[in-house]
């Protein structure tokens, strides 16, 4: 279907069936959504990634596209408002807080002089709009140090003249205020500088800007985000330092990463599991760090097989034959010793009774009484026995016999035979705990040593430990006969190992020896990189899925990218946007526009380029010319005035949305034939739309004023004045400076006349001078619009010959006029009165009489005007 043949619909649902699924889907949510939400935009990315292959396939109602509305706006009421008033200003400029200022729902103007402050209003106005392409800043009261936030009321009325209050603040526009136009000399000097954005297609338009705004902006975030969160940093290769095929590979993963690559790396036989065992043996055997290990356990080693050679060598001494002989030497002597101590003292204890003294254990019994008795005396301070003293052992007193006895104890211990004799046994007592003190235990099981041996040679641990037992054995043996329990030989002492001790310690030093070669060091260089080259492909298959995970992402995020550059480019969708467009509405607009300048009377060689951006349409005003240049270079600055108000016309007239247009001073360096142009063109547009006009020129307001009543439309016309230097924007709402055209009528006069009737003392009397001036005004009007028919006015730059055929000429007639106006100058203060006048002010049956005088004159005129065209 050829766009030529086809409505704006039927060519946007003809685009819309061929884009892919998650683009209908996307352009079916804007078509019913001002604002898609989160979880829309979220509907749209999941179909995205999976109409891209980066998801799985996610299901989707059917989309009827053909039922397209054209979509909805942001913040754009439905309703189309007019302004009634703005009011109740605060901080803004020095204008008066209290000040209230009315609209006509046709054509408004406000007049005021320069620092008037009507520009305030305006700026206020088109901060409201938000639609100003200049947006002027309004500022506070400079005057003032401080000042609180700026704001307005700003009442509307709907189309049903229902009425409804809006706030605006600074930065805050009004959204029901969106549908309104503003223009002012930055505006125009904009609209010819600079590229401007269409605001005015048809709304079913609107829905291709929206999809590029979608794609470039929530769209691509998330892809981005998508993007980043699957390209993770490679944080494998601090794990593989070296330069293995695995590291090689690990440092180089990415989208483009073989995987069967992996798949060999990774898979290690039982075979090569084993060998990496094998090889951390040989290598701490062969390594630098694992030579001085073993060198160290070796020398730990030797010095185990040397202690412990001179240990059993040590035992064998102490159980030689010398100790032997030793022994029997000191028992030699206990027998001698014995029977000498016998002999010489122990008679003299005899007892028949007795059959124990003098024995080895009556002997200990009376040194320990001994003992026993010294220790007594110490603790009492006093010799033990003495006179009166019990026995330490019946505790019966002592007789002076036993205390005798016990005497000749006490020197019988002091004997020298009786000393011999504890020498001796002395001696006896210490050979028997030098032997006990022997340790035999020195290779069983939980020594370290016996491990050793058990390792280097089990045989020599066997013959020591059977030397041991043999020493052993000699031990028990003499013992006995140091405690007189032995009768036989102890057996004779074994060899004490010693030569196959050493020739361990021997083997041991040349191990040490052998280790300190420097031959070892290729192979070890050898095992070392075998070792890292399995190990690292260990390594590789510990982290193999998260490795094809890694891949994977980085896979899934170059995918991503090629989707960013090549579903997400907006090209597509601005280039069907221009086409569309260019049909629709840019031929549209430039024939609008030429039109607009005509009816401006500004027929330049101007015309309007287009350009689409992203789904939307930029337009601007071009020179056709033979040279390039832009028409603020040619043009001067009334035209360019002109051509950017025909530009502002054309898009309020092309945006269906607009439903007014607010101007300031938009005629500032027009001359007066263009301001003419202007106000007609206006006012015209008024017809349709509310107008409201700032202007400090006073010609542009009999324009304005002129072409309303041509057309019949409601026109108010205001007074923004500066009432002293420091206090501008007094408003005076329909009161503006008055032109002839309206005193043509009375009721100027008339509504000063009931004002007067309703009203007492000064109010009355300047109600009654003001109705006097009105009727003064009304006779000047009188004499320019009825007697001379228009044939010259004021702001008229010719002479209306024609309207000379319409002139009614009649000389009483005249006399009446020329005699009402000195009539009524006699109570207006432009003039000098007598001084009778000046004593008697006008009264009110004065004005009434002169206003019947008036009527009067002005049914004589239509009579006369009657007979004349009779």
């Amino acid at each position: 279907m050829d766009t030529d043949e086809c409505t704006l619909e039927e060519a946007i649902q003809k685009w819309v069936s061929v884009l892919p699924r998650w683009q209908k889907h996307a352009v079916s949510l804007l078509n019913e959504h001002a604002t898609l939400s989160d979880a829309q935009v979220d509907e749209v990315y999941r179909l995205l990634l999976a109409d891209e292959g980066l998801s799985d396939t996610e299901e989707l109602p059917e989309i009827d596209v053909f039922t397209m509305a054209g979509g909805a706006e942001e913040g754009v009421p439905k309703a189309r408002f007019t302004l009634a008033e703005m009011r109740s200003l605060r901080n803004v400029n020095a204008l008066p807080e209290k000040e209230v200022l009315r609209f006509g729902k046709a054509l408004t103007i406000v007049y005021g002089a320069n620092a008037s402050g009507k520009s305030g209003y305006a700026r206020v106005l088109e901060a409201a709009t938000g639609s100003s392409r200049s947006q002027r800043q309004v500022l506070p009261n400079v005057y003032k140090q401080e000042s609180g936030p700026q704001g307005a009321e700003i009442v509307l009325a709907d189309e049903d003249g229902e009425q409804c209050i809006t706030t605006w603040t600074t930065g805050q526009p009004c959204p029901e205020m969106s549908h309104f136009r503003f223009f002012d000399s930055d505006a125009a000097r904009l609209h010819v500088t600079a590229k401007s954005q269409f605001d005015f297609e048809p709304s079913s338009l609107a829905v291709f800007g929206r999809l590029c705004s979608l794609i470039t902006g929530e769209l691509d975030q998330k892809l981005a985000t998508y993007i980043s969160d699957n390209s993770p940093e490679n944080e494998f290769q601090d794990d593989f330092p070296g330069d293995t095929k695995a590291a090689n590979f690990v440092r180089t993963l990415g989208c483009d990463t073989d995987l069967s690559e992996l798949a060999t790396l990774a898979t290690l036989s039982p075979k090569e599991k084993k060998r990496i065992e094998l090889l951390g043996k040989n290598i701490d055997r062969l390594g630098a760090s694992g030579i001085d290990k073993q060198q160290s356990a070796l020398q730990t080693e030797k010095v185990a097989y040397q202690e412990l050679s001179e240990k059993i060598s040590d035992l064998a001494a102490k159980l030689s034959d010398d100790v032997l002989t030793d022994v029997r030497a000191a028992l030699c002597e206990l027998a001698s010793a014995r029977s000498t101590a016998h002999k010489l003292g122990v008679e003299q204890f005899s007892r028949p009774e007795l059959n124990i003294v003098g024995t080895e254990t009556w002997r200990q019994f009376i040194q320990t009484a001994q003992q026993l008795a010294a220790e007594e005396a110490e603790a009492r301070d006093k010799p033990y026995p003495a006179e009166g003293d019990i026995c330490l052992f019946c505790q019966q007193e002592l007789s002076d016999t036993a205390i005798t006895l016990v005497s000749a104890y006490w020197e019988y211990l002091e004997e020298s035979a009786e000393q011999a004799l504890n020498k001796a046994n002395d001696r006896v007592q210490e050979l028997k705990e030098t032997l006990a003190a022997l340790t035999f235990d020195l290779v069983s099981s939980d020594k370290k040593v016996a491990a050793l041996l058990e390792d280097r040679d089990p045989q020599v641990l066997r013959a020591v430990r059977k030397c041991l037992a043999r020493l052993k054995v000699r031990r028990c043996a003499i013992v006995r006969l140091l405690e007189g329990a032995a009768i036989a030989e102890p057996p004779v002492s074994p060899p004490p190992q010693k030569k196959e001790l050493d020739a361990l310690v021997q083997q041991v030093a040349e191990q040490i020896e052998d280790l300190n070669a420097t031959a070892v060091e290729e192979k070890l260089t050898q095992l070392e990189s075998e070792q890292t080259e399995l190990s690292d492909r260990k390594r590789l298959a510990d982290i193999r899925s998260r490795v094809k995970d890694f891949v994977a992402k980085h896979r899934s995020a170059a995918a991503a990218e090629t989707v960013q550059t090549k579903a997400l480019n907006t090209k597509s969708v601005t280039d069907e946007h221009k086409r569309i467009s260019r049909r629709f509405v840019t031929e549209s607009y430039k024939q609008r526009f030429r039109h607009e300048r005509e009816r401006l009377g500004c027929p330049l060689p101007l015309g309007v380029e287009v350009k689409g951006e992203r789904g939307r349409g930029k337009h601007w005003l071009g020179l056709n010319a033979e040279q390039e240049c832009e028409p603020s270079e040619v043009l001067s600055e009334g035209e360019q005035c002109a051509a950017a108000l025909a530009d502002f016309l054309t898009e309020v007239n092309e945006n269906q949305r607009s439903a007014g247009i607010i101007l300031d001073d938009p005629v500032n360096s027009l001359d007066h034939k263009y301001r003419e142009k202007i106000a007609k063109r206006l006012a015209k547009e008024a017809a349709t739309r509310q107008v409201i006009i700032f202007t400090h020129a006073l010609d542009f307001c009999y324009f304005l004023k002129r072409e309303a009543e041509a057309l019949a439309i409601d026109c108010r016309c205001h007074w923004v004045e500066q009432l002293d230097t420091s206090t501008p924007g007094a408003v005076s709402n329909d009161a503006g400076p008055a032109t002839e055209r309206d005193y043509r009528k009375l009721t100027e006069v008339e509504r000063a006349y009931e004002r007067a009737r309703n009203s007492r003392g000064e109010e009355r009397e300047r109600a009654i001078r003001d109705g006097f001036a009105a009727a003064r005004t009304h006779l000047e009007a009188f004499i320019i619009y009825r007697i001379l028919n228009e044939v010259v006015t004021r702001f008229e730059d010719r002479v209306n010959v024609k309207s000379l055929d319409g002139m009614v000429h009649d000389k009483g007639l005249i006399k009446r006029v020329i005699a009402l106006h000195g009539k009524v100058s006699r109570f207006i203060r432009a003039h000098s009165h007598s001084d009778i006048y000046q004593a008697a002010p006008p009264e009110i049956d004065d004005l009434k009489e002169f206003l019947e005088e008036l009527r009067g004159l002005q049914a004589d005129f239509k009579r006369l005007g009657k007979a004349h065209k009779n």
